[in-house]
């Protein structure tokens, strides 16, 4: 008898749970149920989603030393083209500067040209001026200076060349 009424308690403990308990703890387990596998399906998603960014990334690692290769030869190009243009631009100004030394020379040959017509000048009224003063008469000096005054009038363009050939002859 000690056995049976803790038997008879426990079966009918097993008939109240199961009458009162069945749907709650079936309906409990169905929601865990769906819960986990929506759980799993959203870390399949995950985990799916990270292994492509994974490649992603892995593919743009792959391509990276393509890419700075790339960027580098297009920093090379860029500057080649920019030392081009540099020495274009010192050309132009080395050639404007050859110019205007040129112009520089040739302006400074004409005023020594001119000097060396002025100093021939200034000898040779020196030598009319010590002839009139040799005791011409004054008609004789009078056309003496006019025939120098006309023969300045038909000088040449005087050159280094002419110079020396002139103080060659002079001397």
């Amino acid at each position: 008898m000690n056995v049976i009424f803790p038997l008879i308690n426990f079966a009918i403990l097993i008939f109240l749970l199961r009458t009162f308990l069945r749907a709650p703890i079936k309906k409990y387990f169905a929601e865990r149920n769906i819960n986990t596998e929506f759980s799993l399906r959203t870390a399949r998603e995950e985990h799916l989603a990270a292994e492509r960014r994974l490649h992603d990334s892995s593919q743009r690692l792959k391509h990276l030393d393509a890419e700075l290769e790339k960027i580098v030869a297009e920093m090379h190009s860029v500057t080649d083209h920019e030392c081009m243009l540099l020495a274009k631009r010192a050309k132009e100004q080395a050639q404007k500067m050859q110019d205007e030394a040129l112009r520089q020379v040739k302006n400074d040959r004409l005023k020594t040209q001119e000097e060396i017509k002025r100093k021939i000048l200034e000898k040779a009224f020196a030598g009319i001026e010590a002839e009139l003063n040799k005791g011409l008469s004054e008609h004789e000096q009078n056309d003496i200076f006019q025939t120098s005054l006309s023969s300045f009038g038909n000088l040449r363009s005087f050159t280094p060349q002419n110079l020396e050939l002139s103080e060659g002859g002079a001397a």
